[in-house]
């Protein structure tokens, strides 16, 4: 493989949002996470619910950053 073929891209993030399909696991951490807060939340007054809100999306967020870490850096490859 030449040298020239391989690089670091500034829309990396993007590109690997999109071949993980970003979307589609952010769905299936926020469905996790709000069943275990499901209960809760009937019961809860409006600012419970509203703090409970707060508190799963805090969570979504820190589990994406596992999986999507903001820092890494991105290779792109040709492929031939």
């Amino acid at each position: 493989m030449d040298v020239t073929e391989n690089r670091i891209v500034a829309d990396g993030p993007e590109r690997y949002r999109a071949s993980k399909n970003y979307w589609a696991v952010r769905r299936r951490v926020l469905d996790r996470i709000s069943e275990r807060y499901a209960q809760e939340k009937k019961t809860a007054s409006f600012w419970r619910r509203v703090w409970l809100e707060v508190k799963i999306s805090r969570e979504v967020a820190e589990e994406m950053k596992k999986e999507f870490h903001p820092a890494n850096l991105h290779a792109a490859f040709d492929k031939k």
